[in-house]
């Protein structure tokens, strides 16, 4: 899903003569780091599906005027697609709706996914939901001080990707 919605971004860009260079594209997504990747499942998939089944809830519905018509028929058209319509864990992470697990896991899931998206802007969704404020401070602590590191390593060198701000 994510592949074409950007390679849609990429072209539309072109077409209106707007360079659609990595540091002008970002994704946004739910992250949870825990010390394994069984307990980051443990920990945080009670309080996606809350959030996707409970909290999502109607955010397909806009008020009159908001958006298109078409825009509207193609955000109802492709609703199943987004987490609101996700199921199982399994699709979760096949479908990066989420990015759950060890500090290692979550770092290669981040790299692989920011690569293959050509994205240069990374916002994470540090907690939703019913996550608690300790399991918050948590994963913030540890994306801090195992995940973000690496990240900045690995992009340091890349062309055309903007400073990593500390």
């Amino acid at each position: 899903m994510f592949e074409r919605n950007y390679a849609a971004f990429r072209r539309i860009w072109l077409e209106a003569g707007r360079d659609p260079a990595p540091q002008n594209l970002g994704v946004l997504l739910p992250i949870y780091v825990a010390e394994t990747d069984q307990a980051a499942r443990a920990e945080y998939e009670e309080h996606l599906w809350y959030f996707a089944r409970r909290l999502l809830k109607g955010v397909e519905i806009a008020p009159p005027g908001y958006q298109s018509v078409s825009s509207a028929v193609r955000l109802l058209e492709n609703a199943p697609k987004y987490l609101l319509g996700v199921s199982s864990w399994e699709t979760v992470q096949a479908g990066s709706y989420a990015v759950v697990g060890s500090p290692r896991t979550v770092t290669e899931k981040l790299i692989e996914l920011v690569r293959r998206l050509g994205v240069a802007n990374l916002i994470g969704i540090f907690q939703l939901g019913t996550l608690p404020a300790e399991l918050t401070r948590a994963n913030l602590t540890l994306f801090a001080e195992q995940v973000m590191p690496r990240l900045r390593a690995e992009f340091a060198t890349t062309p055309d990707w903007p400073e990593v701000a500390a």
